[in-house]
């Protein structure tokens, strides 16, 4: 028989779309597995559609705990796990039938601890995106080139085999997750909180699998303000770079990596200036993110070779201290990206 598989899904007043998620997960094709459900203090009708699904499918473990969030809700999930693999899902979303079976036998016929797959997301309006990623290989020697391969990552290359900054759409062996000290943040914490953790269990890894198939789908609501700007939003950037940075000292690779980790923040850096255009308190906000010194600091220096035309331009507006114009180039691109969306 081929090995558990534990999928693990925090629940959180998921009430409108968690029996989408969970029929998703109980029509694997691949049979041996365990769903870990764990309602993270829903104060909606999650606990009951779960209660009621368990019925269904006594494949579903349920563990009922007081909010305190996803990362916790993560862990709790991954302690509980029986599995030789985890997989985790949003409540949110969904996945085809194949993408456990398809995960498993790249980990399998490759020796490798993790495999992931493409995804595409879908838009408020049920719009589908294009695959997400664009990997060049199908299988990673991450114990050849650790410290490359971090920052690949990093780098967004994905002609290096880069798998995308989500937990969700993979399978990771456990002992990965629970054998090395790593840690499942929370966004209340940290931002990119699950790119964090892939990137601390990078040095864990011997070899990455990659499945180029859509096998996997993220609803993305474009209203969510959890995307938009928020007062605490840098000091959670600090956090996570300096999480980063002891990662990188801790494996003897800080000066190696870190214009890499420089490139990712500006990475990050511009897509929550986009993110703000057209929102309420657009040029508040926008103005506060361009104004802070700590940023300023820290990407003071930045390799500008993975960047796009457009990103070098706005870049070096801002390193000139011109707030007035970098402003108004986000913003006219801004909104010509926004409505080519609504096209």
């Amino acid at each position: 028989m081929p090995p558990l598989i534990s999928v693990i899904i925090p629940v959180y007043n998921a009430e409108k779309y968690i029996i989408r998620c969970l029929e998703s997960i109980s029509a694997q094709t691949y049979q041996n597995l365990e769903i870990i459900a764990v309602n993270d203090g829903s104060a909606d009708g999650s606990l009951a559609l779960l209660r009621e699904y368990a019925g269904r499918d006594p494949r579903l473990r349920i563990i009922d705990r007081p909010n305190t969030g996803q990362g916790r809700a993560r862990s709790d999930g991954v302690n509980a796990a029986r599995g030789e693999y985890v997989s985790f899902a949003d409540a949110d979303d969904r996945a085809e039938p194949e993408l456990l079976a398809k995960l498993y036998d790249a980990c399998e016929k490759n020796a490798a601890e993790l495999s992931c797959c493409n995804f595409c997301c879908v838009y408020d309006s049920g719009e589908l995106s294009p695959p997400v990623l664009s990997p060049g290989v199908s299988i990673v020697d991450v114990a050849a080139d650790m410290a490359g391969y971090l920052e690949a990552y990093l780098y967004c290359d994905e002609a290096a085999g880069m798998m995308g900054a989500f937990l969700w759409g993979k399978l990771w062996k456990r002992e990965i997750l629970t054998g090395n000290g790593l840690v499942f943040r929370e966004v209340s914490e940290v931002c990119a909180e699950d790119a964090l953790l892939i990137f601390q269990a990078i040095p864990y890894i011997k070899k990455v699998a990659i499945v180029d198939e859509i096998l996997y789908y993220y609803y993305l609501s474009q209203n969510s303000t959890t995307r938009t700007y928020q007062a605490d939003m840098i000091l959670r950037w600090r956090r996570l770079v300096n999480y980063l940075e002891e990662t990188l000292r801790e494996f003897g690779i800080y000066e190696r990596v870190l214009p890499a980790v420089r490139s990712r923040i500006l990475r990050v850096f511009a897509d929550a200036l986009y993110i703000e255009v057209g929102q309420p308190f657009e040029r508040q906000n926008i103005y506060a993110m361009l104004s802070d010194s700590w940023l300023r600091q820290l990407l003071r220096k930045v390799p500008l070779r993975h960047l796009p035309l457009k990103s070098k331009l706005i870049y070096f507006i801002y390193r000139l201290g011109i707030k007035p114009l970098t402003y108004r180039l986000i913003r006219a691109d801004g909104r010509r990206l926004l409505k080519k969306r609504r096209v």
